[in-house]
């Protein structure tokens, strides 16, 4: 490792490949931090945008140079007559290959610490921003390295079978030229070894919105890697040293390829799988939105923040405003949300639970103008693969962001330090399906009487639609003085401070280091 490190640093190759990268990566970032519209607001409001653009862009850089260097090694021993010299000494072929391999990532991590360092600089001096300590790390975790393991054992591979690095040199850049050019983010990002196009940028208030979709994807690529480079042990013609470690080399790389491809089996499926959750989420609705639906006159929601679950009562009144008897009244409720238990009118019911959809069966109907009352308690979390029904899969993979920044989208968000609930999250019972595809019935609006008392957290601020009133900390509720068609509900932390400019004064909402502007006087 430390000869290989030696030796690549001395390589001019390397040398001007560094200094263009600084040198262009500097010159986009200044932009950035001084330019001034749409797409420059965003390197500036999400600190995370630019540790997260850097690596990007060095990383689609090094992977190609990584594929010259990586592959170099056994060639160059050749040309330059010193195999015999490595050769001889008594060491492993998994010392070997493994020194070689550590040789070149120490080369490109001190690359990657320069680039890193200079998006700290960035972050230092671009206006009302914070350092993202924790992005800087998980960007060179989540980007930088599983890229290099796998392009150099792939090298390391392809060199040991194909023993040739022309072609060798073709494979792979051809390889890298169809999954950046022409796959993208195709097959659910499952070939896009550079993280160029899946989603990843960090927020300050909620951190990666898909981490576990990122370790998965990352994760693909770390161990396939290291499994070629296991795999390359065993190929080396050279005499082994040791005929444990040979064997030891065989096996190690079966686990690690098998631990590649388990990920990638699992990182498809969960895709498949929610697709396949939708359609049949549509299908249902489809059964449902041809039956009559009683109209929500008054609903009143008791709901307590309980880390990642939420805890709620709701009190509904309803009524038949149809031509028709309803012999079954149909709600819709995401269905990470369980029933624990119901009532109609007073009376304890059995509801059926359809997924999404709650079935409460009416004794003797409902008439037209008669009315009923639900209570319901439920809990659990938020299934986002339910939200949006109306938007095709095609529309929802679409890319979300700027130039290579990609932007994880999400529906809803319940952590124990940020809530965001919007209506199409089905937060709170509703009556009705949600969107259909055949039946426009499903499409109906209800004006209702909301009240909304919210529990959580001491420290945490809830804002709602209404009047807000609050007895003590973590205690709220929201009363409304028209009826309305939906509502929200959002939880995060809170600093009111107060600026002056001119005559005006501003209320604001402060998260993380960022003001947002929450309320303005007239005279604005």
């Amino acid at each position: 490792a430390k000869y290989e490190r030696k030796t690549l640093f001395r390589s001019w190759f390397f040398r001007i490949f560094s200094i263009l990268s600084l040198v262009v990566l500097f010159l986009m970032n200044l932009a950035m931090v001084t330019e001034v519209g749409d797409a420059a607001w965003m390197f500036r409001a999400v600190p995370s945008t630019i540790p997260y653009f850097n690596l990007l862009i060095l990383n689609v850089a090094q992977a190609i140079i990584a594929v010259f260097l990586a592959s170099d090694f056994l060639k160059r021993d050749k040309k330059l007559d010193t195999t015999e010299v490595i050769y001889m000494r008594s060491m492993t072929n998994g010392e070997y290959v493994i020194g070689k391999t550590m040789g070149n990532i120490q080369v490109f991590m001190i690359l990657n610490f320069a680039v890193l360092l200079m998006a700290m600089i960035f972050n230092f001096i671009a206006p009302d921003t914070q350092i993202p300590w924790l992005s800087y790390l998980l960007y060179l975790v989540l980007i930088s390295i599983p890229t290099l393991v796998f392009i150099m054992g792939l090298s390391f591979l392809l060199m040991s079978l194909i023993r040739n690095q022309a072609v060798t040199f073709v494979i792979i850049l051809g390889y890298i030229g169809v999954t950046l050019f022409l796959v993208k983010a195709s097959y659910y990002y499952v070939f896009d070894y550079m993280a160029f196009n899946i989603p990843m940028l960090e927020s300050q208030v909620v951190g990666l919105g898909n981490l576990d979709l990122i370790l998965g994807h990352r994760g693909i690529y770390f161990f396939l890697g290291a499994g070629f480079i296991f795999l390359t042990i065993f190929l080396l013609k050279r005499l082994p040293q040791s005929e444990g470690t040979t064997w030891a080399s065989v096996v190690l790389s079966a686990i690690f390829i098998s631990a590649g491809v388990f990920l990638a089996f699992n990182h498809v499926n969960r895709f498949v799988v929610r697709d396949r959750i939708r359609a049949e989420a549509l299908v249902l609705n489809n059964q449902y939105a041809r039956k009559p639906a009683a109209d929500v006159t008054r609903h009143e929601i008791s709901l307590e923040h309980k880390g990642s679950t939420l805890v709620s009562q709701s009190a509904i009144d309803l009524k038949n405003l149809n031509a028709v008897k309803i012999d079954t009244l149909v709600l819709s409720l995401n269905p990470g949300l369980q029933v624990k238990s119901a009532q109609l009118n007073g009376q304890s019911v059995q509801p059926i639970r359809k997924e999404q959809l709650i079935l409460i069966p009416v004794p003797g109907s409902m008439a037209p103008g008669q009315s009923a009352t639900i209570g319901l308690e439920y809990e659990g979390n938020i299934d986002e693969s339910f939200c949006y029904l109306d938007i095709d899969n095609k529309k929802q993979n679409e890319k979300y962001g700027d130039f290579v920044i990609n932007v994880d989208k999400r529906y809803a968000f319940l952590t124990p330090e940020y809530v965001l609930l919007t209506p199409e999250a089905n937060w709170y019972p509703t009556s009705g399906t949600t969107y259909s595809p055949k039946f426009f019935g499903w499409n109906k609006v209800s004006f209702t009487d909301f009240k909304l008392k919210v529990k959580t957290d001491a420290g945490l601020q809830a804002v709602s639609q209404g009047e807000i009133s609050s007895a003590e900390p973590g205690r709220f509720e929201f009363k409304n003085e028209n009826p309305l068609s939906m509502i929200s509900l959002s939880i995060g932390k809170y600093v009111q401070k107060k600026m002056k400019a001119g005559k005006v004064e501003f209320g604001i909402w402060h998260i993380e280091g960022h003001d947002f502007f929450s309320k303005a006087l007239p005279e604005i």
